[in-house]
């Protein structure tokens, strides 16, 4: 999961998007150094997307700080450093695969010694809505969510959660969606702009991460429309992005087609 040039340049791009759009409009009296006084402190976004670690599919030689070593300069360079984890934190229990696999049944569970491995990477936060993280039932979730702070990385993504994180003096809130009732629910577009405003209340920045949309070589473009992948409903991101932007969002970002999709500009945020 190396960030290619390409992943980087996009990273900064929809970091510098954030900043712009969620920035308060410049009050209309007074000198420009009581402008300067008032202006929000710029923050960087650091956004990686599929994060997925298994046991029993084979860990990186040396474990992950050794496998993202040459990466990890690149991660502690932004203000907040955001992934989407795929799968679970955890030991035991049974697989949603029922111990088979294959075809299209995958199940990740890496140990939960890992979640340390993300902070000393530099993750603050990852998103936990996706088609993943009931790999290894409530207990593998429930597993997870201890390790992850045990090892202070916020997580969002849970029915209702808005997680805010603070930097440069700015609440910054995350708050994430999947297409499944045991996330926040992207298939309830409703619901999800009731829980934007609510995030919205609580930061002067509001980021969105979706996991959503088919996958793989053929899922290069985000059509109009609901995406399906498997015969399972993954949403219309489309429609859910702009909903949630109408909501209050400042930015959004999104992980699942395990590919590099466009980026659109709406109404002024991305």
């Amino acid at each position: 999961m190396s960030p290619t040039p390409r992943l980087r340049k996009l990273a900064t791009f929809l970091a510098a998007a954030a900043v712009c759009c969620a920035a308060p409009a410049a009050p209309a009296l007074g000198a420009a150094r009581l402008k300067a006084r008032h202006r929000p402190h710029p923050v960087t976004l650091e956004w990686v997307g599929d994060i997925a670690l298994s046991t029993q599919r084979g860990l990186p030689p040396g474990g992950l700080q050794r496998a993202l070593g040459p990466v990890a300069a690149q991660l502690r360079d932004a203000d907040l450093t955001v992934g989407n984890l795929e799968g679970t934190l955890s030991v035991g229990g049974i697989s949603k695969c029922g111990g088979i696999g294959g075809g299209n049944c995958f199940a990740f569970q890496a140990p939960p010694s890992t979640a340390r491995s993300l902070h000393g990477l530099g993750f603050d936060l990852v998103n936990m809505a996706n088609n993943h993280s009931f790999d290894y039932g409530a207990s593998g979730r429930a597993q997870t969510i201890s390790a992850l702070n045990t090892a202070a990385v916020a997580h969002t993504g849970l029915p209702g959660e808005i997680t805010v994180l603070r930097s440069g003096g700015r609440r910054v809130a995350f708050v994430g969606f999947a297409p499944y009732a045991s996330d926040a629910n992207l298939l309830d577009i409703p619901a999800a702009q009731a829980l934007v405003r609510r995030a919205r209340r609580s930061a002067s920045l509001v980021v969105v991460i979706i996991h959503a949309g088919a996958e793989g070589a053929g899922a290069l473009h985000t059509p109009h429309g609901s995406e399906f992948f498997v015969g399972e409903n993954r949403g219309n991101p489309r429609a859910f992005a702009h909903a949630v932007i109408d909501a209050g969002a400042s930015l959004v970002v999104g992980s699942g087609p395990h590919v590099i999709r466009g980026v659109e500009r709406y109404r002024g945020r991305m």
